[in-house]
């Protein structure tokens, strides 16, 4: 494949998985489109394609088409502070009630189209020749309601050249040529009447906004856009998996969007579902999502040797909210130490001093919430010294790996499956075959795997136990089927005639294996209240069994370890 030539540099890149790579130097390209783009072949390493967990080596060459590159260029950040295109947009566009309503400086056009407006013109723009500094910035979104997207040129030729560009496109319904909120003579036209269509307020609030005006004027019965369009419920019952988005031939990303409107809903309305309200209520108060919870982020080291963090350690052990107080993850902590210290890691735990990474109140749309126990986690991450972070928890891992680094929170985050599988190949932990043979099927976790591309490890460790078969559901991989309690629905009451959960463990019962598997401490819990509605009528070793793959590598390892009970058998034996 010909293409543009791309070489990892020997000294900070060697070694960087791709993905973080691509964020490097193409920082507007998303994981999904990465994935996209890997998985068609149009982007390859030299010597075949790869995944985004591939790691890069000194020299090795990234191969590009023309048109991606292009268009991958046109995304790169500035690497300095431009005057022209600051990025705080109170400085860039006047506002009153904290509503757009004209553009201060620099000039620049208004544009609303349909679906995928934003998409199309941005591959409009790479067709003109702009220079390197005068290539307009592309705002995607007036604000809550509206759909188009706002084009700020550099200077008024950039903006004259932007609107004889657009003239006669039937894709853009609306354009609008600005300098300081007074339309140009090449300003397109368009009906100021209020329609009736919702699509038709986003257009009547582009012209509000090149006239100068409010921009609600005349749309005070206009339907709104949550509530009216987008039913509240059908907000939060999304998962945030990223299933819609890894199936668009568009890269359309959906969960920004939505996750935008519930912080819309819960920040400026109060808005939300009772079970959310005292779900952020427990987490603003006591540090962490689990209302009622008897147990402090210590209770899972009783009677365990766990080392404590000082500093001199390699990797801190981040367990997490869940890891720390629920019953059934606590096991899974456990067995994560126990490893750990059978291959001589060096490693330590805040214990107490360990708060929520905020994840649960960005899901749920406390933004503000979010901001607060970031920074104090990052903080107490900086003083404490911490460069590398295992964590067993997915959700843990994207927030530090994919979050963090926007609030100076920079460190080499390694899922435990990920180090485990390493541990494995360098002969520090020794699968034996002991263990009775049981078939295994594993289920990806949406926040392992669409959001941060890592399917082979857990697989990897599975096949290195001697006694497991592993079999694969129909949707696996890619393709995988959510547990349902992605989203922040972990903490919510799911609506409709099917629960996700009770649908993906019937894809596991159906696949003949004796229990299923996973890496994320929700999907353990989300299968173990699945498979106690599916298999009511079964009983003990009848019912399928669930465990995360570090319980299922601790027995194999060390074969006089008391093999895991899955928390569906574990209540049958307590009611006997």
């Amino acid at each position: 494949m010909t293409g543009v030539q791309l070489v990892a540099v020997t000294n900070d890149e060697a070694d960087l998985r791709l993905d973080r790579w691509f964020r490097r130097h193409y920082p507007g390209l998303t994981h999904g489109r990465l994935e996209k783009l890997l998985r068609t072949g149009q982007i390859r390493l030299d010597g075949g394609r790869a995944k985004a967990s591939t790691r890069v080596s000194a020299g090795q060459k990234i191969r590009v088409p023309p048109p991606i590159e292009a268009a991958l260029q046109a995304q790169k950040r500035p690497a300095q502070a431009d005057p022209n295109d600051v990025d705080d947009l109170k400085k860039l566009i006047l506002h009153r009630d904290d509503h757009v309503i004209a553009l201060n400086k620099p000039p620049g056009l208004a544009v609303q189209g349909g679906s995928g407006v934003s998409r199309h013109i941005d591959g409009m723009l790479d067709g003109l020749r702009f220079g390197a500094s005068e290539r307009p910035r592309l705002v995607h979104r007036l604000d809550k309601d509206t759909s188009g997207v706002l084009l700020l040129g550099r200077s008024a030729s950039a903006a004259a050249h932007l609107a004889s560009a657009f003239r006669g496109k039937a894709a853009i319904k609306t354009y609008w040529a600005l300098t300081a909120g007074v339309p140009s003579p090449e300003a397109g036209r368009i009906d100021l009447a209020v329609a009736k269509r919702p699509t038709d307020v986003g257009e009547r609030k582009v012209a509000n906004l090149a006239q100068g005006l409010p921009i609600d004027d005349g749309l005070e019965n206009a339907p709104a856009l949550v509530g009216d369009v987008i039913r509240d419920e059908s907000l939060w019952a999304c998962r945030t998996c990223g299933a819609c988005q890894t199936a668009c031939p568009v890269f359309i990303e959906h969960v920004p969007t939505i996750v935008d409107m519930r912080r819309s809903l819960v920040m400026e309305e109060a808005r939300m579902p009772e079970s959310v309200q005292g779900t952020l209520e427990t987490l603003e108060r006591q540090g962490h999502p689990w209302r009622g919870t008897p147990y402090t982020r210590e209770s899972w080291m009783e009677d365990m040797d766990v080392p404590t963090w000082t500093g001199d350690e390699e990797y801190l052990y981040f367990v997490g909210c869940t890891g720390a107080m629920v019953d059934r993850a606590m096991e899974i902590s456990k067995s994560v130490v126990k490893l750990l210290r059978e291959a001589d890691v060096s490693f330590g735990v805040l214990g107490g001093n360990e708060s929520c990474n905020g994840d649960p109140a960005r899901r749920l749309g406390n933004e503000y919430l979010y901001q607060i126990l970031a920074e104090q986690l990052i903080s107490t991450f900086n003083e404490a010294g911490v460069k590398k972070i295992i964590t067993h928890c997915p959700h843990c891992l994207n927030t530090f790996l994919n979050e963090y680094p926007d609030m100076g929170g920079n460190y080499e985050v390694l899922h435990h499956a990920q180090l485990l599988e390493k541990l494995i190949d360098d002969g520090k932990l020794r699968p034996k075959p002991g263990a009775d043979p049981q078939t295994i099927t594993f289920h990806d976790s949406c926040y392992l795997g669409r959001h941060n591309g890592l399917y082979d490890s857990p697989r990897r460790i599975l096949e290195a136990i001697p006694t497991i078969k592993l079999v694969e559901m129909p949707r696996n991989r890619e393709q995988g089927l959510c547990c349902g309690a992605g989203g922040g629905n972990m903490w919510m009451e799911e609506q409709g005639k099917e629960r996700v959960n009770e649908v993906r463990v019937q894809e596991a019962i159906d696949t003949g294996a004796d229990a299923a598997c996973s890496a994320c401490p929700f999907c353990i819990q989300m299968f173990d209240s699945g498979i106690d509605t599916v298999q009511m009528d079964r009983e003990g070793e009848d019912r399928l069994k669930v465990f995360d793959v570090v319980e299922l590598l601790e027995v194999s390892v060390a074969p006089s370890a008391q093999a895991p009970v899955s928390a569906a058998a574990d209540s049958e034996g307590d009611s006997e």
